[in-house]
């Protein structure tokens, strides 16, 4: 194996891996949109009407900041 085949096998693997990470992360997120985890109760508030996710708001905005620069992070690799 040449030097440029090891190179683009660990291209590869850090694509894959950062991009198995990012979508793992996204279905924790549209499960919580969709309401999917009933462990904390419904996730709308019954007098609000508004989203309230289970993990709450700030883990919530933070999971979202973190598939931002997975995102970035594979767009910026990929380049």
């Amino acid at each position: 194996m040449t030097s440029g085949d090891m190179e683009l096998q660990e291209y590869k693997k850090v694509t894959i891996s950062v991009t198995q990470d990012a979508l793992n992360l996204w279905a924790e997120l549209w499960s919580e949109l969709e309401g999917k985890d009933k462990s904390n109760g419904p996730n709308l508030a019954a007098s609000e009407k508004e989203f309230i996710p289970s993990c709450g708001i700030p883990k919530f905005l933070e999971k979202m900041w973190l598939l931002k620069h997975y995102l970035d992070f594979i767009k910026r690799y990929s380049q």
